[in-house]
């Protein structure tokens, strides 16, 4: 299918009247991308005391502090799911 004659030579950009189906489209799927990933951030990202008091302790001294303490957290987080799956699949071998 051949391009009216008025719309030979210029570009296309999304929004523009001679962008067509395909370009609102994809400004469609761009924008729903956008707030999927902004909303699912803002619901994976749980604010609880411990989130609240390493935000606080960032504001109060340096972002390089901020990281290691939050590296801090994150390890501790850790061990415990270690220790807690550690333990439960002994528990769960000694229910045989």
């Amino acid at each position: 299918m051949l391009a009216p004659p008025n719309t030979i030579g210029r570009r296309c950009t999304v929004g523009s009247p001679d962008a067509g189906p395909a370009a609102d489209r994809r400004a469609v799927v761009i924008a729903a991308l956008v707030a999927g990933l902004l909303g699912g951030h803002g619901i994976a990202m749980p604010v609880g005391a411990v989130a609240t008091y390493l935000v606080a302790l960032t504001a109060r001294t340096s972002l390089k502090v901020g990281v290691c303490a939050a590296l801090g957290v994150a390890t501790a987080d850790g061990l415990y799911a270690l220790i807690a799956e550690a333990g439960g699949s002994a528990l769960a071998r000694a229910t045989r």
